[in-house]
């Protein structure tokens, strides 16, 4: 039986995954519309996807930044390239399923896109919350300010989970 405390944690996660997932389509409309725009301008294709692309990753940033998780510590480099190595260990793992799904298994391209989009979106998601917006991961003053019932469901030294 779950407690109000777990029932109020699993309505807290869902909604932070629901606007991750708005992120995610806000990303596709961000990087669409600068690949249109630089490809009406006549621009090199391969280089408004560049572009457009890096635009799209940039929002996501920002967005599941402030939004999403709600990360308040001060930005670094760090953070940024915990962002970008989740987001190439995605690309790599759901590059590769796609291709053992398509060209290995011959499911239809399709079929074995949407199946690594999810594989992506489940990566990405835990990716973010547990490596790069994870403020107990990387402020120990964070972990020490923990509400009093996480401390006591972790221990005096133990760290959170989640």
């Amino acid at each position: 039986m779950r407690t109000t405390e777990q029932t109020a944690k699993i309505k807290r996660e869902l909604a932070r995954f629901v606007k991750f997932n708005a992120v995610g389509l806000i990303n596709t409309g961000v990087d669409f519309a600068v690949f249109a725009l630089l490809n009406a301008a006549g621009l090199n294709v391969y280089f408004a996807q560049a572009v457009s692309y890096s635009a799209g990753i940039a929002n996501s940033f920002l967005l599941n930044r402030v939004w999403t998780f709600q990360y308040r510590e001060k930005p670094g480099w760090g953070e940024a390239l915990r962002f970008l190595s989740v987001n190439l260990t995605s690309f790599a793992v759901s590059t590769a399923a796609l291709y053992a799904l398509h060209a290995l298994l011959g499911v239809h391209a399709l079929a074995a896109k949407l199946v690594t989009l999810t594989v992506s979106v489940l990566l990405n998601y835990f990716g973010y919350k547990h490596l790069v917006f994870a403020p107990e991961r990387h402020n120990p003053a964070f972990a020490a300010a923990r509400r009093p019932d996480e401390a006591e469901a972790h221990g005096p030294n133990k760290t959170a989970s989640h």
